[in-house]
C-alpha cells in the first residue's frame, strides 16, 4: 500500500511519502511558491523547472516566492483548497512521490474548514477526482 501525507501550507509544502511495509518514508519540504508558467517573473524565463498541469495549462510549483509571483497572484483567500495554486502544488507533491496511485491520502485543512462539512466533503471529492495524469516534468 503506497501511503502519501501531504501538508499545502502558504508558505511551504511539505510531503511524507511510501510504501506502508517501510519504517521510514521519505519526507521533503519545498517553498510553496506556485505560478502559471506564462506568468513567471523574469527569474524564470528559459530555466527548465519540474512543472505540473492544472487544468490543462503548465504550472511551476514548489519554488520560492521571491522573483516568482506578483503578489497580487497569490491565492491567500478564504477557500486556498480550491485554488488552482492549491492544486498546482498538490499536483508537485503527487509528481514528487513518483506514483500514478496512491492507495492512502492524509491532508489537512485550516481549523475553520475542517468544521464546514462542505469544505470537507469539497476537498475529499478534489483530491479522489484527479492526481498524477495532471502531474509532468516539462
Amino acid at each position: 500500500m503506497f501511503l502519501l501525507g501531504i501538508d499545502i501550507g502558504y508558505s511551504n509544502l511539505k510531503i511524507a511519502y511510501g510504501d506502508s511495509a517501510l519504517r521510514d518514508p521519505k519526507v521533503e519540504v519545498f517553498p510553496s511558491g506556485a505560478a502559471p508558467m506564462d506568468a513567471v517573473g523574469p527569474r524564470f524565463n528559459g530555466e527548465r523547472r519540474a512543472t505540473v498541469l492544472v487544468e490543462g495549462r503548465p504550472w511551476i510549483a514548489g519554488e520560492p516566492q521571491a522573483g516568482l509571483l506578483r503578489p497580487s497572484q497569490r491565492g491567500l483567500d478564504d477557500n486556498f483548497p480550491a485554488t488552482d495554486y492549491y492544486r498546482a502544488l498538490l499536483n508537485y507533491a503527487l509528481l514528487r512521490a513518483g506514483r500514478e496511485h496512491v492507495d492512502h491520502l492524509v491532508t489537512g485543512l485550516p481549523v475553520g474548514d475542517s468544521l464546514k462539512p462542505e469544505r470537507v466533503g469539497a476537498l475529499k471529492e478534489r483530491l479522489t477526482s484527479f492526481g498524477a495524469r495532471s502531474a509532468r516534468h516539462a
